[in-house]
Formats: C-alpha cells, sequence, structure tokens
C-alpha cells in the first residue's frame, strides 16, 4: 500500500515538477554547464516570483487580522473567565472571520521554499551529469570547491548572502529566526555537495536577496 502511495505521490506531483525542470534547464543547451545552471537558477525564480509574492501577501494579511484579533482577545481574558471568556473569544474570532486553519499559512510558504528545495536538489543530483566539468575558477562542478585553500567557498558565500536576505525580508524575529534556522540547515546540507548544486543556490539567494532589497525600498517609500 506505501508503495503504491509512494508511486502516486511521485507521479502526481514530482515526476510533473522533473518534466518542467529538465525542459528549462535544456533550453540553453549550447552554452557550457555552470552557464546553463545560472540561466535555470534565474529562470525558476522568474517563474516562482509572483506564486511567492502572492503566498507572502496572504501571510500579511492574515498576520495583520491575528494581530488585530490579539488585542481583542487579550481584552476579553482580563475581564472575563470561564463559559463567558469562552464565548467572547469564539465570537471575537467569527467577527475576524478566522479559523483554525489560518495558522497554517504563516508557514505555507516556508514549506513550499523547503519542496522546491529538495525536487530542485534531486533534479540536478539525477537528471545533470556534473563530473568533470569547469566552469571558472570551479575545476570541477561535480566535486566541493575547496576554492579557499580547501575551504569550500561556494556553501559559505551562499549563507553569507542569504543572512543579509534575511535582514531585508521582515522586521519580525520570529520569521527572521525561521529563515536563518533554514539557512543553516541549507548550508550544513550543502557544504560539502558538487560545486554545480551549490552554483545554484548561490544565484538563488542572490535572487532572493536583490528581491527583499527592492521590496524593503518600496516598502519604505
Amino acid at each position: 500500500m506505501s508503495m503504491e502511495l509512494n508511486r502516486l505521490f511521485d507521479s502526481i506531483l514530482i515526476q510533473p515538477f522533473m518534466e518542467i525542470y529538465d525542459y528549462i534547464f535544456q533550453i540553453p543547451s549550447q552554452m557550457p554547464l555552470g552557464a546553463r545552471i545560472i540561466i535555470f537558477a534565474l529562470v525558476i525564480n522568474f517563474l516562482l516570483m509572483p506564486l511567492y509574492r502572492n503566498m507572502e501577501a496572504i501571510e500579511q494579511r492574515y498576520k495583520h487580522l491575528r494581530k488585530e484579533m490579539s488585542v481583542d482577545i487579550s481584552r476579553i481574558k482580563k475581564y472575563f473567565k470561564g463559559r463567558e471568556r469562552y464565548f467572547y473569544i469564539r465570537a471575537t474570532q467569527r467577527q475576524y472571520e478566522y479559523r483554525p486553519w489560518h495558522n497554517l499559512l504563516a508557514s505555507v510558504s516556508l514549506f513550499l521554499q523547503i519542496f522546491i528545495f529538495f525536487s530542485i536538489l534531486f533534479f540536478l543530483k539525477s537528471r545533470v551529469e556534473f563530473d568533470g566539468v569547469s566552469f571558472g575558477v570551479i575545476e570541477d562542478l561535480g566535486r566541493p570547491d575547496s576554492l579557499l585553500w580547501g575551504i569550500n567557498f561556494l556553501p559559505i558565500f551562499m549563507f553569507a548572502i542569504n543572512v543579509i536576505s534575511i535582514c531585508y525580508y521582515s522586521n519580525d524575529l520570529r520569521a527572521r529566526v525561521n529563515m536563518l534556522m533554514l539557512g543553516v540547515a541549507f548550508l550544513f546540507i550543502l557544504y560539502s555537495s558538487s560545486s554545480g548544486l551549490v552554483l545554484y543556490w548561490v544565484i538563488n539567494n542572490f535572487w532572493s536577496m536583490c528581491r527583499n532589497m527592492l521590496y524593503s525600498k518600496y516598502k519604505r517609500e
């Protein structure tokens, strides 16, 4: 039964993404592999930009709703107890059209990013041959770069870009901590990976940093 569910999950959700990734990756087929990775990263991020923007707008809307509602609920908890408090809180939730599943929306964007991360990681590992291919100062895209006297530079550079991006992403401490933890996890996962894989995520994080900087500047204006 579990094998059938795995096959169903793979055929419905995973394989369609693999085919899309493969189509995008094959478009600049005459270019060097490193350049194709960069173009692939830019195209994927461009296509996902409207989705991420809508997800963030939904999160912000429900975050604002919860903030307003919490003020009323705090006042209710201060002056009422027992069943009276319970019914007043339920009435307040209905007034704000709040549903328990709204809390999940705060993590949807994070879950989506994790899914995209692992699906692209699977695609690049299973369908792209990096071994023996050089790109600029990177001698072999199939191996860790070891550019800093044996230390892998690209994963550290990727993490540094991610930290800068987080600073512009949100003023909310909880959101920053969640994103930082995710960045640390990516650093550990990718540190010993092939430089071809890490190159994709360097471009991905650079895109996110630029997007967050522009969005932050737009909000200030």
